[in-house]
Formats: structure tokens, C-alpha cells, sequence
């Protein structure tokens, strides 16, 4: 068994990092919107998408942080545990990539998603549904049958993407698929502030 498969093949760890990202992304616009001070900010001498930049760097930066603390577990797994082979720093430092661009692109859907309405659970709850759905929609080709289908769900499931990233293996897919999901809602947050100030 690899180290990388410990923490990055565990679903009880991906849970937890949707949980998180979820309960990181409900009050960036939300609490703005529901204490009145959206509007303040908002007429302040910078733009919509510094205002939107500087939020979503900042949950991302927290979320980084957060993750930190894990690198010890795997430092004190290999330490204390017989069966793990050598550690294979490029499947760890993949696998810690793919973390990051699965959160950071999450996180632009749960910014998106808290510009959209002014309750915070709300907010938690479309975020934590959008997530999960996407990291676990792979299992849904058991259901929907068909190669196109299968190709379609394969392409977009985070936890498919997983196993590549924590094996060392880096595609140009999801790394395309997940930029692209960046640059989507971080411009689709971007268009909702806009609109609401017509």
C-alpha cells in the first residue's frame, strides 16, 4: 500500500474536505448581503473582481492552511507502520496537487454560489449538494448506462481524478477541466455582482 493512498484514497478525508470547503465558502457574500455592509464594500475605490479575487485567495490560502497539519500524518503513518513501503514523494506531492485544484475549484463554486443568496445555510447547503455531486458522480454510471455517459461523468468526478493524482499520474484533463471550473464561477460571481448593481 502507498502512503498516498491513506489519506488521499480515504472517502471519510474527502468528506471531511467538502464539509470544510462548504462551511469556508457560506458567509463570504452571504453575511455581506444579510448585515447590509455588501454595499459598502462594494462602492469602495476598488473593483467587483478585486473585491471577488481577494475573497476567493483568501478562503483558498485558509484552506491550504487547514491542510498543513496533514503532511505530518503521513510523516507519522511511515514512521509507525511496518506494511507502508517507501514513500513515493512525487504520488504524495501529485496528490496534494490534485487536493488543490479540486479545492480551489470548489471553493470558486461555493463563492459563486454565497453571491447568489443572503442566507448562509443556504448558501452551505447548494454549495455542499454541487460539491458532492460532482466529486461523487461517477458512481452514477451504475444508474445512467452508455459509454457517453460513463465518459461524461468519468470526466467530471473529482473522486476518479483522485486515484491518478494520488498515483503520481498527472493528465492534462482534469487539469483543464478544473481551471476552466476556476475561471467559470469566479467570472460568473463576478457577472452576479454586476447585475445586482444595475
Amino acid at each position: 500500500m502507498q502512503i498516498g493512498d491513506l489519506l488521499f484514497g480515504c472517502n471519510f478525508f474527502w468528506l471531511l474536505v467538502l464539509v470544510v470547503i462548504a462551511l469556508l465558502t457560506m458567509h463570504l457574500f452571504a453575511e455581506e448581503k444579510l448585515s447590509g455592509t455588501l454595499e459598502s464594500l462594494l462602492t469602495a475605490p476598488v473593483t467587483d473582481t478585486a473585491v471577488i479575487m481577494a475573497k476567493y485567495f483568501a478562503a483558498l490560502f485558509f484552506f491550504i492552511l487547514m491542510c498543513m497539519p496533514t503532511v505530518l500524518y503521513l510523516i507519522i503513518v511511515r514512521a509507525f507502520d511496518a506494511i507502508i513501503g517507501p514513500v513515493d514523494v512525487v504520488s504524495v506531492i501529485t496528490g496534494y496537487f490534485g487536493l488543490f485544484l479540486i479545492a480551489a475549484s470548489y471553493i470558486a463554486f461555493g463563492l459563486f454560489v454565497s453571491s447568489l443568496t443572503r442566507s448562509q445555510m443556504i448558501s452551505a447547503i447548494v454549495c455542499f449538494a454541487g460539491i458532492a455531486l460532482a466529486f461523487y458522480c461517477n458512481q452514477f454510471v451504475y444508474i445512467v448506462r452508455g459509454m457517453t455517459s460513463e465518459g461524461v461523468l468519468g470526466y467530471i468526478s473529482g473522486f476518479s481524478h483522485v486515484y491518478d493524482f494520488s498515483h503520481g499520474i498527472l493528465d492534462t484533463q482534469p487539469l483543464v477541466f478544473y481551471l476552466s471550473a476556476i475561471i467559470f464561477f469566479l467570472f460568473a460571481t463576478v457577472k452576479t455582482l454586476e447585475l445586482r448593481n444595475l
